[in-house]
């Protein structure tokens, strides 16, 4: 990120400068490029937050299903119960995820002109 950060603050200085035309715009592109680069740390911070927050979601929500195949295991003595049960949750999620990777084409078609 903070690699990101600098070649960002750079970019913003050459474009800025070569848009000024002049050395004396040099200070007006450092400003911006100072605010430019404070918005990208801001919403690169922003991003890495919500990335962990749903990671520990994920890691939550997986681990209560691997603790609910083992209960079920455990109780019936049977792999097949808690083997019906995976497959049929691992079956609805790809459904559910088809479903909304149609829907976001459909979305998407309607937006382009002609179509």
């Amino acid at each position: 990120i903070q690699s990101a950060v600098k070649q960002s603050e750079d970019y913003f200085r050459l474009t800025e400068a070569m848009a000024a035309g002049v050395a004396g715009g040099r200070e007006v592109s450092r400003a911006r490029a100072s605010a430019v680069t404070t918005a990208f740390r801001a919403l690169s911070v922003v991003w890495i937050q919500m990335r962990n927050r749903s990671a520990q979601l994920a890691f939550a929500l997986t681990a209560l299903n691997v603790a609910y195949v083992g209960a079920l295991w455990h109780n019936t003595g049977d792999l097949a119960a808690p083997l019906g049960c995976a497959v049929a949750f691992v079956g609805t999620e790809l459904i559910m995820c088809r479903r909304s990777l149609e829907a976001r084409e459909r979305r998407a078609a309607q937006r382009r002109p002609g179509a």
